[in-house]
């Protein structure tokens, strides 16, 4: 076994990169993503271990990490989202609607929106003006938009394959057969006043660890929280013969480490690394992120209304900054790179299963652009028509105010060329 963990930590690290700078934040991580708008009866709410249900507006919300909304391709389906901020049994305020609002609508690809804070496919996202500190959800480090190859629903906890874990260390062909066969999951988890956090990951033969990673994460979390609530930030899983993946930790003050390195290597030392720097440094709050190349995380730039389009041409992502700037962080852009409003941030391309990275230059897109996106048509004629909620009235009338700002917002924007 020595030997076998030996063998897997023989790859390739790219030096940690740690920016320091004064700026204070925290992240809002929303507590619920509530179904406002719904089209189709094809929409279905995914909970791991239990068969899926078709979503209901006004009634279904996604207050576990290991819920997805999923929108299937092919049809006119489509759902809006909007984060909250209100915990279990909490009665809801207009107070409480953190965001992001997501649109999510596809005829081409299939789309999940994983609470709290990932979704793959094509849709929208808006936050609203920001009117004090932590008032918007999912920000800092931002969206997770996800490439959305291979359905993505990453459901935890990992179940082993079918193959004995006794077997496979008798294999021959070692390290890359066992490489193939091994998912890796992690989870990052947040205090909810700002301080606390913890991060944990697993894999589905019990090398490194077995469970759920989050229930590790939100005790560790717990444990340096000062008596506040943690919730998760993000979780997801890759395979540790997946190459090029990028691994995040944004801490508090806007202290960012990135590194660059193979699914193993991640999972085994990188992950390792980047806590006990972190925590040597002495950072209050962090959320942790593996992202693969291709995939990208989004946030507002500014306090101001902010709307973005994320779409696919071909096989590159596309993130159109519709109003107010973003910044976007990638394989090609770890750091982060701001894109100002009216332009577009076009990400690598694949050929089949395999990725080219390159930084495109940032480009102004047209009316035209966003008037022949079938999410934005779709968007436009949207309503958020109220029945058979529990909520209180000023919540469905802020719900419905910032719904069509964001189409007031798609609409000034067709006109400006």
């Amino acid at each position: 076994m020595n030997q076998l963990k030996h063998s897997l930590l023989a790859a390739s690290l790219i030096p940690i990169s740690v920016l320091l700078s004064a700026i204070a934040s925290l992240a809002g991580v929303p507590k619920a993503a509530f179904v406002t708008n719904m089209s189709g009866n094809s929409i279905l709410l995914e909970r791991s271990g239990r068969a899926s249900e078709s979503a209901a507006a006004w009634r279904t919300q996604l207050r576990d990490y290991r819920e997805n909304l999923f929108v299937p391709k092919g049809t006119s389906s489509h759902a809006t989202l909007t984060g909250i901020s209100a915990a279990p049994g909490v009665s809801i305020t207009s107070k409480h609607l953190i965001g992001p609002t997501a649109y999510v609508q596809s005829q081409t690809i299939e789309v999940r929106y994983r609470f709290p804070c990932t979704v793959s496919g094509e849709g929208l996202l808006g936050w609203r003006p920001s009117r004090e500190r932590d008032d918007r959800g999912c920000v800092p480090p931002g969206v997770r938009i996800r490439s959305g190859r291979g359905g993505g629903s990453a459901f935890l906890p990992l179940q082993a394959p079918p193959i004995a874990t006794k077997q496979l260390l008798k294999a021959q062909r070692l390290p890359d057969f066992l490489l193939g066969l091994v998912r890796v999951q992690y989870c990052s988890a947040i205090g909810d006043g700002g301080t606390g956090w913890g991060v944990s990951s697993s894999d589905s033969m019990g090398l490194l660890g077995s469970g759920d990673p989050c229930e590790k994460a939100l005790k560790d979390c717990l444990q340096t929280s000062l008596g506040d609530d943690c919730s998760v930030a993000s979780t997801w899983e890759w395979k540790a013969s997946d190459r090029d993946l990028i691994v995040s930790l944004d801490c508090d003050d806007n202290r960012k480490f990135n590194a660059k390195g193979n699914g193993w290597a991640i999972a085994s030392t990188m992950l390792l690394r980047l806590k006990e720097t972190a925590r040597t440094i002495g950072a209050k709050s962090c959320t942790f992120d593996v992202y693969a190349s291709g995939e990208v995380i989004v946030a507002p730039a500014t306090d101001q209304l902010t709307l973005v389009q994320f779409r696919r041409s071909g096989s590159r992502l596309i993130v159109d900054a519709i109003r107010g700037d973003v910044v976007v962080k990638s394989a090609e852009d770890p750091d982060g790179r701001t894109v100002s409003q009216g332009f577009s941030y076009s990400g690598g391309s694949y050929d089949g299963d395999r990725y080219f990275p390159a930084r495109q230059p940032i480009q102004r897109f047209s009316a035209s652009d966003l008037a022949a996106s079938p999410v934005v048509q779709s968007f436009l004629e949207t309503s958020p028509t109220v029945s058979d909620t529990d909520l209180s009235q000023d919540v469905t009338d802020e719900i419905s105010a910032q719904n069509s700002a964001f189409q007031e917002t798609l609409r000034q924007a067709l006109r400006s060329n």
